[in-house]
């Protein structure tokens, strides 16, 4: 396998042509502009750690989309536990309540 050394030029031609599709399918999944651009930053990062093996592949957005998407999913699946935790009404024994006498 020919391991390829970063090459700037090609990141940043890969930057340009995919940048604005992993936003936007990070966006699809989390609906929100400003987190979605966070974790195509991270799936860009991620490109850099991994550039010998991905730089060599035919379609390296591909890679970049996927990346970005799972992540996003990950996001949206922790939010929504958050959110629910917070919506749901507490169903433990409260705690002013006095037990019944028979």
């Amino acid at each position: 396998m020919n391991k390829q050394r970063f090459d700037e030029p090609t990141f940043e031609r890969i930057f340009a042509a995919e940048c604005r599709n992993v936003v936007r399918a990070s966006y699809l999944v989390v609906g929100d502009w400003e987190l979605a651009q966070e974790i195509a930053q991270d799936a860009f990062a991620e490109l850099l750690v991994r550039w010998t093996k991905v730089s060599q592949y035919d379609n390296p957005g591909a890679w970049l989309r996927r990346v970005a998407i799972r992540r996003a999913v990950r996001v949206r699946s922790r939010r929504r536990v958050v959110d629910d935790r917070q919506r749901r009404p507490h169903r433990g024994r409260c705690w002013h309540r006095q037990p019944r006498r028979h």
